[in-house]
């Protein structure tokens, strides 16, 4: 089974290098695999962290000056990778990527989504916010899923991955959409959601959040 890992890091030289040991170490014994790293636009050493472990994680490092939003660093990635089966996981790996080997990689699908099980418990306005933002998805778009979940498994063209626009966190959203019209294959998964109460979502970034899937609906 070959697989390619996106990475998309900002600001994570705390973690990264770790994160990427620990990818490695899980999928070395199950698959072919590469790790992309996206460094977007990080203003601290996540590059120089990323690049001491590059030699023993297969990690390629893509890195750009200017930070310009999560969903660009994945779209990035997804262009970049070399085999087909795509995996987006976030930096701090709040989903393990030990649940890769509870994936049936026969069954057939084209993007598997994974429904977040909390593990650790988050603030309420959190919670709230996260429910809100799904039940507002749901109505724009008919999607009921968990579209935030940073665990996504991608099996489309490369075509597909050329035509996303969505700069920002709502570019989950944007492939889901995008995919359901196309008639993609979507299947989800329960996973083990372990993140800690640090958030990047700030306040601005979730109305941004709002303003990107308006311009989702009126461009799809």
């Amino acid at each position: 089974m070959h697989i390619s890992v996106i990475i998309p890091a900002y600001n994570e030289e705390d973690c990264i290098a770790s994160s990427l040991r620990r990818v490695s170490a899980i999928l070395k014994k199950h698959f072919v695999y590469e790790i992309i790293l996206v460094d977007d636009g990080s203003t601290d050493d996540t590059y120089g962290e990323a690049f001491s472990v590059k030699k023993h994680t297969h990690t390629r490092i893509f890195s750009y000056e200017k930070n310009k939003g999560k969903g660009y660093a994945v779209r990035y990635g997804l262009l970049k990778a070399k085999y087909k089966t795509k995996v987006i996981l976030d930096a701090d790996l709040s989903i393990s990527p030990r649940e890769l080997l509870e994936v049936d990689f026969k069954q057939k699908f084209d993007i598997l989504k994974g429904e977040r099980r909390q593990i650790v418990k988050q603030p309420l306005h959190r919670i709230f916010a996260g429910k809100v933002f799904r039940q507002i998805v749901s109505e724009m778009f008919d999607l009921d899923f968990d579209s935030q979940s940073p665990f996504t498994i991608l099996r489309l063209p490369k075509n597909f991955y050329k035509g996303l626009k969505i700069d920002g966190f709502a570019f989950d959203v944007e492939i889901l959409y995008k995919a359901m019209k196309e008639n993609s294959r979507i299947i989800t998964k329960e996973v083990y959601y372990f993140n800690d109460r640090d958030t990047r979502v700030t306040l601005l970034k979730t109305i941004a959040m709002f303003f990107e899937l308006l311009r989702i609906r009126i461009k799809n």
